[in-house]
């Protein structure tokens, strides 16, 4: 069944001198092979030498897979990406298609609180999501960091919106550091045109992403005329984080018990500290650090009969003592409110205020009503 392959190969040589090198698989050998066939100085003759050659296929599928599959999740990295949506295009230049642009949501907050060996697990879980939502026809790929791609052709890209709700409203947990997370994402898409490049439907998917962020995370859109002059994407510059990172007041998210999980520059200023990783280590990221240890227990019982009181939709107001680095104690008001997040589950979100504050905001205000 192979014989005229390897006839014009030979009649290559003979007949026109001509040289060919090649790695292709033969269907009756049921191998790889490698051959080189060249003109012989014998007339109507040519020299030809093969071997079996599936060692070295191996190797040139596992350089071309280094080369085009992320190691981390398997799936497509950015050139595999590009160059499979090229040779779909070629193969139909007609043909319409949707671009679909995805990542998790807070990301960064996932690294930062519980270590990148949880965030690895995140996306490798966000890869068998996505190959698992979309048809096996579809191209996915991770498109960088915690962004991810896939590509629609055909009837498939008409299902993109059923694919798209279940992925995002569906419970995603990985298990990850002996516990379960949560995993939410948000999406964005766009439909190729026949006058625009991909370059074009990539950016309207950017901008239909975009906006879902904008709008709270958690979701997807479709692109439309206008998202790209939408002036609040400058807002994503600025993350909640940074924001009370710079906030010149003591805030912290903690647990019931008292355990720190955030804390900005201001608690470490408030308890006398120049550094706040110097400041969470001597309190053993706990309030019970924090505050003095003859108002702990009330601290304690207030807080636990706030949370279990059915009123915790509203905000607590305490006044207590705080040790500070110095052994200075100093007087304090508390404010917190109760919040359940999908992921975290219940965070208490507070700031601390010193008396010294207190006053000098009291005389503020009293000067600005004289």
């Amino acid at each position: 069944e192979e014989a005229p392959y390897w006839l014009e190969v030979c009649e290559r040589a003979t007949r026109y001198g001509e040289r060919t090198q090649e790695l292709v698989y033969g269907e009756h050998a049921g191998h790889w092979i490698s051959y080189s066939v060249t003109p012989s100085l014998t007339e109507d003759h040519c020299i030809f030498a093969f071997a079996l050659a599936d060692a070295e296929y191996l190797e040139r599928q596992e350089l071309y897979d280094a080369g085009t599959h992320d190691p981390l999740t398997g799936l497509l990295n950015r050139r595999g990406i590009d160059d499979e949506i090229e040779r779909r295009i070629e193969a139909n230049p007609l043909g319409q298609f949707v671009l679909v642009l995805l990542d998790v949501d807070d990301f960064k907050t996932i690294n930062d609180l519980y270590g990148h060996d949880v965030g690895d697990e995140a996306l490798r879980t966000l890869a068998r999501e996505l190959t698992e939502c979309f048809p096996p026809t579809a191209v996915v790929g991770r498109n960088g960091g915690d962004e991810a791609l896939a590509a629609l052709f055909g009837s498939d890209a008409y299902d993109v919106d059923a694919c798209l709700d279940g992925l995002i409203k569906s419970q995603i947990t990985y298990e990850a550091a002996g516990r379960t997370h949560t995993l939410s994402l948000s999406a964005g898409y766009a439909w190729s045109e026949e006058d625009s490049d991909i370059k074009d439907t990539y950016t309207k998917a950017d901008e239909a992403l975009y906006s879902v962020k904008l709008a709270g995370k958690s979701g997807f859109r479709g692109w439309e005329p206008g998202m790209q002059e939408v002036p609040q994407r400058s807002l994503l510059g600025f993350t909640a984080r940074e924001i009370a990172e710079g906030m010149p007041l003591a805030m912290l998210a903690h647990r019931e018990d008292g355990s720190i999980l955030f804390a900005n520059e201001g608690l470490a200023s408030l308890l006398g500290y120049d550094r706040l990783p110097e400041a969470l280590e001597d309190v053993g990221y706990s309030l019970k650090g924090v505050i003095h240890p003859d108002d702990w227990d009330t601290f304690v019982r207030s807080l636990s009969d706030w949370v279990s009181g059915g009123e915790s939709d509203e905000a607590v107001e305490m006044q207590m003592h705080a040790n500070t680095r110095s052994g200075r104690v100093l007087h304090v008001a508390y404010r917190a409110q109760l919040v359940t997040t999908k992921k975290k589950g219940d965070i208490i979100y507070a700031y601390i205020v010193g008396s010294e504050t207190l006053d000098r905001l009291a005389h503020m205000t009293h000067d600005g009503d004289q």
